[in-house]
């Protein structure tokens, strides 16, 4: 009888199998000099279009066609510029200043308008930055101030970081609308049902309109442009009006149809990628460093943390002793290695923020008096029978405490293989430990749904997550706003008896993405962290790295070594930093 390393152990060994007879039927491609080789997912055409606010619009293409204003890297709290020279900070004000000689790629010139325009068309799109937004002016061509009803800690930084996709002259017509939207909605009763309904329906009206907008081809202003998309492969080249076209040494991008993270190990076996990044089993890994020389892994942080969902609505997980039980049955650890064996292990809490950035935000007594859970299966036990939970030892299985069967549902999206492994590894623990637990993997179009619903028990998912803002209100909020996908999922309610006091998470939460100064942020981090620990809405099993494997000397060269800072920036998205190393120059053809 095999343990349940065992098992996994095989499980493993046959997936490596698999990709390695794949591959074996791959023929080695011609090296194309200075072509970049990487993989990402789009619509099939006919279905592709170039409306990056429609479903379906741009795809993995987006960032090397449109640009950010700033990339930035949070670890360093450091910004590099791409669209934005240059920005200055004041109370309510944000400054920032446009490079000069920037062109849409059909010609037109860049200017100010294009970024109010993409911001103004956000406010459709429900962009957070607005609820703090209060007007955007532009005194000449190079230069955009945001003024602001609130400071928040993060309203700089969601604008510096935003990407730039809208001209106004395409956009435009969409954009002009939204001041006397906004102005509407201002002057809505709230508890009037009639006027709230006709403005959604008016704002409605603007949106489906936007959508219905396909070009053919997105227009941006970045360093390549679309040549050519197909349901295999995406092509781009060069645009040689670029404002910084001397620095762009790659002259063509092919982006290679995604599918699966099998498809991409594939095409990684066979040296077909420059750069790609998918989740990857350390054996997959092994193989693919070994198959190619001039391969490097490079593993930065993510920022972010996995694990299960806990849906606080549903008997019997609705049961805080049970949550805490099952966080005592599950080795984290064990799940870490099957699932994804280059993230970090983590350690006997359960938080909104990733363990490696806490020190950034939590005192260093904040754990004395908190909950541990650690692998314990006997302490599990203990805290189920004490709950009137019993354990019918004929079939090795727990029962309620009425008498009746516990069965379990996991959830887990199609077409991630990590969070699939992640459900399976805690089902067949859970299992063994006499709780049975099923897997039920969603689509990934259907995924948010069925969580928003609460039908399932457990759902495998991201938790903390500091984003490429770095602030631990973006991840909080994923936990205790309603609207976000652990908030609305877990059922969870706002208002938490802490220690004898009553706590109202949402708006506690709330107060956190305004708060300026820092002891009242740190306050509230603290309480929040505590109250996360305490009631489990999530239980954190592993801290992500980002798996970025880069090919050297075949088709490009030039990769920064993995202490390079710039590698801090790639929770803000992989293929935009790809770009940005292009357009500082240090990407190159391959000699």
């Amino acid at each position: 009888m095999l343990n349940l390393t065992g098992i996994f152990i095989m499980i493993k060994n046959l997936l490596l199998f698999i990709i390695l007879f794949i591959c074996s039927g791959c023929t080695e491609k011609v090296a194309e000099k200075g072509v970049f080789y990487t993989a990402g997912n789009w619509d099939i055409p006919p279905a592709y279009h170039g409306n990056p606010w429609a479903p379906g619009g741009v795809g993995v293409a987006g960032p090397f066609v449109h640009e950010p204003l700033f990339i930035y890297i949070p670890t360093e709290k450091e910004y590099i510029p791409r669209l934005g020279e240059s920005f200055k900070e004041e109370p309510l004000t944000l400054t920032v200043t446009l490079k000069k000689g920037v062109t849409w790629h059909d010609g037109k010139k860049f200017t100010s308008r294009d970024v109010k325009t993409t911001f103004y068309t956000g406010y459709l799109k429900n962009w957070e930055v607005w609820r703090n937004l209060k007007d955007i002016e532009c005194p000449d061509d190079t230069t955009v101030i945001f003024k602001w009803n609130k400071d928040s800690p993060v309203n700089n930084i969601r604008v510096l970081t935003e990407t730039i996709t809208s001209p106004h002259h395409i956009f435009g017509q969409w954009a002009d609308l939204i001041p006397d939207l906004r102005e509407k909605e201002k002057h809505i009763n709230k508890k009037d049902a009639k006027a709230l309904l006709e403005y959604h329906k008016e704002s409605q009206k603007v949106r489906e309109i936007l959508y219905k907008y396909h070009p053919s081809l997105p227009i941006g202003t970045g360093p390549f442009k679309i040549g050519k998309v197909t349901s295999s492969d995406i092509l781009l080249d060069r645009y040689e009006q670029y404002y910084e076209v001397q620095n762009v040494h790659i002259k063509k991008i092919r982006i290679m149809r995604w599918g699966s993270n099998e498809v991409v190990w594939s095409y990684l076996m066979a040296g077909e990628m420059d750069a790609v990044a998918p989740a990857c089993p350390y054996d997959v890994a092994q193989e693919i460093l070994k198959r190619n020389p001039g391969t490097t892994l490079i593993t930065p942080y993510d920022m972010s943390e996995f694990g299960l969902i806990y849906n606080c609505r549903k008997y019997p997980v609705q049961d805080l002793n049970f949550r805490k039980a099952i966080a005592h049955i599950i080795n984290r650890d064990m799940v870490r290695q099957v699932a994804y064996s280059y993230g970090e292990t983590v350690d006997d809490y359960s938080f909104g923020i990733p363990k490696s950035f806490r020190k950034d935000w939590l005192q260093e007594d904040f754990y004395k008096d908190l909950t541990r859970y650690d692998y314990n299966q006997e302490k599990a036990e203990k805290i189920l029978l004490e709950s009137g939970y019993k354990k019918d030892d004929k079939r090795n299985v727990w029962l309620t405490p009425g008498g009746k069967d516990i069965n379990l549902e996991i959830v887990s999206p199609a077409g991630l293989n990590d969070l699939i492994l992640l459900a399976e590894a805690s089902s067949a623990q859970l299992t063994k430990f006499g709780i049975p637990a099923q897997i039920r993997v969603i689509p990934l179009d259907l995924y948010g749904t069925i969580l928003g619903e609460g039908n399932f028990d457990l759902a495998s998912e991201n938790g903390a997550q500091l984003s490429k803002y770095g602030h631990p209100s973006i991840s909080l909020n994923r936990f205790y706003y309603k609207g976000s996908i652990i908030g609305k999922a877990s059922g969870l309610s706002s208002n938490i008896n802490y220690k004898g006091t009553v706590i109202d998470t949402e708006k506690l939460t709330e107060e956190l993405n305004q708060a300026m100064n820092p002891g009242r942020r740190d306050e509230i981090v603290s309480t929040l962290s505590c109250v996360t620990n305490e009631y489990l809405p999530f239980l954190t099993c592993y801290e992500k790295r980002i798996i970025i494997f880069t090919l050297d000397g075949k088709r490009v060269t030039g990769w920064p070594g993995a202490d390079d800072k710039i590698w801090g920036a790639a929770p803000g998205g992989v293929e935009s930093l790809y770009c940005t190393m292009m357009v500082k120059g240090m990407l190159k053809p391959a000699e």
